[in-house]
């Protein structure tokens, strides 16, 4: 393991610290990350984690920025009840049974969020399981890779990356969300504050539907007979457009159908886009063929602009 993997040496020093204990919840890539981002950048005392991966916990253990790790369901959650700060970082399929399992565990003063995807869902499940329901604000940091697990961990992944945050109307002034939004500031990230319907159908448009696109050409192209043959010819354009088609897929999958209203309704109309260039080509329709692809840059430009690339 690198040397920069280790805990850094003045870890304990008390300036800057926002919770005295921090537990994570599923150390994939992004609980990984945040707890890595969290240690790296002094912003807790202690920070936990929990997996239910032997490989991910000993990794863990060997200085990935972990004071501790505890397999599950073995370890049943130990030491979980002094956290400040609860972060549920598991597939979004999965984020209400981590709920139920620390509902009686956690102490009456702790904040739980969650990094899923999909925040209807979340919310919804969130409002059935906690009684206190101030204490869980929705959470999705706007940040990854199509690499995945805690080898893939980067402390540096949330700088400059949006964190949006579903609270509900009750939390948008609550000392909970004032302690969060500095935590989230101490990783550099920026936050975004929504509710979870506009978070959900945005994030069908521009995030979901272009897994999808992603998958969905890869999978074509990989049904031609000769496709060996085919990849030969492939190059940037086929690499750029299909690098989403390498994510998981258990995570996707959970995904889409957490979202499944959103992301349908995306599509659909998606399809009536890619059904008028149908009928543009089948006509021969240049200016309409034109418009398709113009309508493409000015998007993309725009991305650009907005994101400073």
């Amino acid at each position: 393991m690198s040397e920069d993997k280790k805990f850094p040496s003045n870890k304990k020093c008390c300036s800057g610290q926002i919770y005295s204990s921090i537990a994570v919840v599923g150390l994939g890539l992004i609980g990984a990350s945040l707890g890595a981002a969290v240690s790296k950048n002094n912003l807790a005392a202690e920070v936990r984690g929990y997996d239910i991966d032997r490989e991910t916990v000993e990794m863990a253990e060997d200085g990935y920025y972990f004071d501790s790790a505890h397999l599950l369901p073995d370890s049943c959650y130990t030491g979980i009840g002094s956290a400040e700060l609860v972060i549920i970082s598991v597939p979004v399929i999965d984020i209400p049974v981590v709920m139920e399992d620390i509902s009686e565990k956690i102490g009456p003063k702790t904040t739980i969020i969650d990094t899923g995807s999909c925040k209807g869902f979340v919310m919804e499940k969130a409002a059935e399981i906690f009684t206190d329901q101030a204490r869980f604000i929705g959470g999705h940091p706007l940040a990854g890779s199509e690499k995945s697990g805690i080898k893939n961990l980067d402390p540096e992944l949330f700088i400059g990356s949006d964190f949006v945050l579903t609270p509900r109307e009750q939390e948008i002034r609550s000392d909970k969300l004032e302690k969060l939004l500095k935590l989230i500031g101490g990783l550099d990230a920026r936050v975004k504050i929504m509710d979870c319907e506009k978070h959900d159908r945005y994030l069908a448009l521009v995030s979901h539907l272009p897994q999808i696109a992603s998958s969905g050409l890869a999978g074509f192209i990989g049904d031609e007979e000769n496709l060996i043959e085919l990849l030969e010819l492939a190059s940037s354009g086929f690499s750029d457009t299909t690098r989403l088609a390498a994510s998981n897929s258990n995570m996707w999958t959970d995904i889409t159908l957490a979202n499944k209203d959103r992301i349908l309704e995306a599509m659909e109309d998606y399809l009536k886009q890619i059904e008028t260039l149908v009928d543009a080509i089948q006509s021969e329709n240049r200016e309409e063929v034109k418009r398709f692809f113009e309508k493409g840059i000015d998007v993309r430009k725009r991305f650009e602009e907005l994101k400073g690339e």
